[in-house]
């Protein structure tokens, strides 16, 4: 059976997606565990500017380390 885990707001865990060789911020809204094992990741990214939302294998997600809260406050 799939399982799905949609996060809510407050839990949304920052990452950074991997496209053309190049890691981008973002973050994860949702993780589907597929029926033959494999995760993949909905994930509202940041690329050149522009807001995107598209579906990553867990391979291509990892945790945002980058403290990007610099002159916020």
């Amino acid at each position: 059976m799939t399982d799905f885990h949609v996060y809510d707001p407050f839990e949304v865990p920052m990452v950074e997606v991997e496209q053309d060789g190049t890691w981008w911020p973002g973050q994860a809204r949702m993780r589907t565990t597929h029926r033959d094992g494999r995760v993949t990741y909905q994930v509202q990214y940041l690329r050149d500017g522009s807001n995107f939302l598209d579906v990553f294998p867990a391979e291509r997600v990892r945790l945002d380390t980058v403290d990007r809260s610099y002159g916020r406050g």
